[in-house]
């Protein structure tokens, strides 16, 4: 799957996995009061005690999904934050076949003898030698052009390649959030049999198995940005191409 299709998933995911969330937290109040007025293990308790116990696995309830909560909104950030490789390459094709392709072509062109101007039957002058040496000056500078443009359609293409693999670590990490969101709103409606306490401890633990994974993908993500800022600093180290001024024109 190509990383913008990645991307666009990721973010309908969060979204959508946003809603399911808030829907059980806001049902849970529900779910848990009836699961605790009824057990048989607290049927007999007072109604204080029953709420104190109801309001305790709700404030965990709302902890967790804050947590997945706040991973989603990370998740959705990274999904919009590390560009479109494909534009990156199709720029490196555009470099490749029409500015590299249209330098070499020119330098090939910038020849004296192309020009009219520079035969002996249409000029005649003391400045044709000059003019012709201008024009050979001119020539080392474009033939400079294909080269500058290699290294920078290299660079925008090893670019490509790390978006590319951090979008696929993303998917992964996705995988596992996904996962835990759906087994925050199981462990709500499945909360009966054990009063809560299992589905308290698996929905905490899937929480804290979302934050894990996106440490490790931030930590990928960083890696990926240093890389491409490393990148970045060598093309704009790159000499820059030399245009001499011609004896002719000065």
């Amino acid at each position: 799957m190509n990383p913008e299709a990645i991307s666009n998933l990721i973010i309908t995911a969060c979204d959508q996995s946003e809603k399911v969330i808030r829907a059980a937290v806001n049902g849970a109040p529900t779910v848990i009061a009836a699961m605790v007025n009824y057990h048989p293990l607290t049927i007999l308790l007072p109604g204080g005690v029953k709420s104190q116990i109801i309001n305790l696995i709700l404030r965990e309830i709302e902890k967790a999904a804050n947590l997945l909560l706040d991973a989603i909104a990370t998740f959705r950030q990274l999904a919009r934050s590390f560009g479109r490789p494909t534009e990156l390459r199709n720029a490196a094709d555009t470099l490749s076949t029409s500015v590299a392709t249209g330098a070499t072509t020119l330098s090939s062109d910038m020849v004296p003898g192309a020009l009219l101007g520079l035969d002996q039957e249409h000029w005649k002058s003391a400045a044709t030698t000059p003019y012709a040496t201008g024009l050979t000056e001119q020539t080392r500078s474009v033939d400079r052009i294909a080269e500058v443009v290699g290294h920078l359609e290299s660079t925008l293409r090893d670019m490509a390649d790390s978006i590319e693999t951090f979008y696929a670590d993303l998917n992964w990490a996705w995988i596992g959030a996904a996962l835990a969101v759906a087994g925050f709103v199981v462990g709500i409606a499945t909360a009966g049999p054990t009063l809560g306490v299992g589905a308290i401890v698996g929905i905490v633990l899937g929480a804290i198995g979302v934050i894990q994974a996106l440490i490790s993908i931030v930590m990928v993500a960083t890696a990926a940005g240093d890389r491409n800022a490393a990148n970045a600093e060598n093309v704009a180290a790159e000499a820059a191409t030399p245009w001499t001024t011609s004896v002719f024109a000065a």
